[in-house]
C-alpha cells in the first residue's frame, strides 16, 4: 500500500503552492490516478513521494519512505506513460523500471 500524508510543496513565497496538503491511500489491487490540468502538481506530487523534491509531508510505501526500501529496483511500481513515451517501450525511473503497454 502507498500512503501520501500532507504532501505540500511551495516554490516561491507569495505564490500558490504547487501541491497543498495532498493525502490519499493507494491500496494493492486498486487503480489510483492523479488527475488535473497542466500545472496542477501531479508530477511534483510524485517527485515528493519519491524523495526527489523537498517539501513537507510524508509518503510511505508499505509503511516506509521510498529511500528506506531495501532494493526498490526489485519491486514493481507501475506508472503512467509520459507524454513523450512511445507505446510498448519501457522508461527507466530513478531507482526502478516501469513499463507501459497499450490496451489490447
Amino acid at each position: 500500500m502507498f500512503q501520501a500524508i500532507g504532501l505540500t510543496k511551495s516554490y516561491r513565497r507569495g505564490r500558490a503552492p504547487a501541491v497543498l496538503d495532498l493525502s490519499f491511500d493507494a491500496r494493492a489491487g486498486q487503480v489510483t490516478a492523479l488527475l488535473g490540468p497542466v500545472g496542477s502538481g501531479r508530477t511534483t506530487a510524485l517527485l515528493l513521494a519519491l524523495g526527489l523534491e523537498r517539501g513537507q509531508g510524508a509518503a510511505l510505501f508499505d509503511g516506509r519512505p521510498y529511500r528506506r526500501i531495501r532494493r526498490p529496483e526489485r519491486r514493481s511500481v507501475p506508472s503512467s506513460p509520459s507524454s513523450t513515451a512511445t507505446p510498448g517501450t519501457r522508461a527507466a525511473g530513478p531507482a526502478h523500471t516501469c513499463g507501459w503497454s497499450p490496451p489490447p
